[in-house]
């Protein structure tokens, strides 16, 4: 079918900002982790770290996914972020065992009195519980000296009673805190409490139900952007009590602490990468959206002390079994697969199931929801086109006077382009300035304005006011960049203030589509 499409561009950047608020989460039993799975000989949690550089601004959880990722390009260089942190002197690895609990600040190498968040000591300490030591965090600086622009991933299962626990993070910068699904800390099948931000050391708690006692997966990813401060804490208020004192998690020397524990019995492969998960797609460049129709899932596992038998591997989506692509590389096992186009706002879930090297299976079930992307329906439907005049018409306008940006700018766009701002002088539109011409790139073939006001571009939209210079950069299709119809203009402003208006009739089958728009500006 086809449909009509109308894109109007501005000259001005338009910046979009969302509040996310935080409602009370019950941690269900089906979470828990299964009974004997945990190896409660083995107190902590793993730390897994990922360094990058000013390069790698860190400011939403989202910037600090697609930097753990390992995936994220580096600008300069056209390949991954290099893994600036200082690697685990035990093994080389970007991985570090917590024996205990997590209290960090990034400045206690260079003054062990510095004061920061709830839990320090320091000439006037806080009163027990909170007059623990901070620590020193681990692999930060990094081996080029710097304490910024990295982030780190805990991960381990806590062990939590019956009731309310009333969680809390003091970071500076960001966070994310998850409770996982049975083995997994990185299913992310709950979120409890975030700050999805830069702030210096503050405190996000949030009372949380759990429904039976057992042992969960949780995992927290943690962030720092840039600043001569930085650290985290990881604690909880007593079982059952929604103020008072607050004990750091995996605290042995105090009854009110949660314990938690790094490892599975017997360190069996467990999952690194799953998406998507809840409300997120994380693409395989790393970059997190939301769920897309038609998902290109995929799900990595990491070996421990044993391996993932490969021929063991079953994917599902919704009980129906995939066809999958399963690679391994070291000791990394890729399992990829293609959804069908799934409809908007729906909840699905994925199973995967393997075995390890000594033959124990493993079932991993999670669930995810589609965002709510717009359809196009068949009463948008042309019943009649002319297709025998491809391409797009743009229709332009252009004025030597500022719109007011505060007013909003699709408005101010689409009023300009009706001729709607009037030259009090004159009491008239103000005069559209662009040329009546358009002159190619080539310097050579120039197109006139039709009668009715428009230009026709029989071939593609991939316009650059500096076409004609050979210009283009920061774009998704940097070469053959065609000059912008009517620009110059013939006014003191010959390159700005302009509207362009581009209308053409899509021929679309049914499907899920992924448009997009590189623009400068709006």
């Amino acid at each position: 079918m086809k449909y009509q499409f109308v894109l109007k561009a501005t000259l001005r950047a338009l910046a979009v900002a969302s509040l996310q608020t935080t409602s009370a989460q019950t941690i269900t039993a089906n979470l828990a982790a299964p009974p004997g799975s945990v190896n409660t000989n083995i107190p902590g949690m793993k730390m897994r770290l990922m360094q990058g550089n000013a390069r790698s601004p860190l400011t939403t959880v989202a910037t600090a996914e697609i930097l753990l990722s390992g995936k994220q390009i580096d600008p300069q260089t056209g390949v991954p972020f290099v893994n600036e942190a200082t690697p685990n002197p035990a093994d080389g690895s970007y991985t570090y065992d917590i024996d205990r609990y997590v209290n960090y600040h990034e400045q206690i190498p260079n003054n062990p009195d510095i004061t920061g968040g709830n839990f320090f000591t320091g000439p006037t300490p806080p009163a027990a519980p909170h007059n623990i030591p901070d620590e020193a965090e681990p692999g930060i600086p990094g081996v080029n000296g710097s304490g910024d622009y990295f982030v780190m991933e805990f991960t381990g299962y806590l062990q939590l009673p019956s009731g309310t626990v009333r969680f809390g993070v003091n970071s500076d910068d960001g966070f994310r805190m998850t409770i996982g699904s049975g083995v997994n800390p990185r299913i992310p099948s709950l979120q409890l409490i975030q700050n999805d931000g830069n702030r210096g050391f503050g405190n996000t708690e949030a009372n949380i139900t759990v429904s039976a006692a057992g042992i969960y997966p949780f995992r927290v990813i943690y962030w720092e952007n840039a600043g001569a401060n930085s650290g985290i804490e990881l604690y909880t208020f007593q079982p059952g009590q929604t103020s008072g004192n607050r004990y750091l998690i995996n605290d042995t020397n105090q009854a009110n602490s949660i314990r938690s524990y790094r490892e599975l019995v017997g360190n069996p492969p467990t999952i690194l990468i799953a998406t998507p998960a809840l409300t997120t797609y994380v693409d395989v460049n790393g970059i997190p959206t939301a769920v897309p129709p038609a998902p290109y899932m995929y799900v990595q596992v990491i070996d421990g002390a044993t391996t993932v038998n490969t021929n063991s591997i079953s994917f599902a989506l919704d009980g129906t079994l995939l066809a999958t692509n399963i690679t391994k590389a070291a000791n990394l096992t890729t399992v990829v697969a293609q959804a069908p186009i799934l409809g908007a706002g729906t909840v699905h879930t994925n199973s995967l199931i393997y075995a390890n090297s000594a033959g124990t299976s493993y079932t991993n079930i999670w669930t995810f929801t589609v965002g709510n992307y717009p359809a196009i329906t068949a009463q948008y439907a042309l019943a009649s086109v002319d297709t025998t005049k491809p391409g797009f018409k743009a229709k332009i306008h252009q004025m030597d006077v500022n719109r007011n940006p505060s007013l909003g700018l699709v408005p101010n766009a689409e009023r300009q382009i009706a001729d709607g701002y009037i030259n009090p002088a004159t009491g008239q539109p103000y005069a559209n300035t662009a040329s009546t011409s358009w002159t190619h790139a080539d310097g050579v073939t120039v197109d006139p304005i039709g009668a009715d006001g428009f230009y026709v571009s029989p071939g593609v939209v991939n316009w650059h006011d500096q076409g004609a210079a050979g210009g283009g950069t920061g774009e998704s299709f940097p070469t053959a960049n065609d000059t912008v119809p009517g620009i110059p203009g013939t006014g003191l402003f010959p390159a700005n203030g302009y509207v362009l208006s581009i209308e053409t009739i899509l021929e679309l089958k049914a499907g899920a589509y992924r448009f997009g728009v590189n623009s400068d500006d709006s």
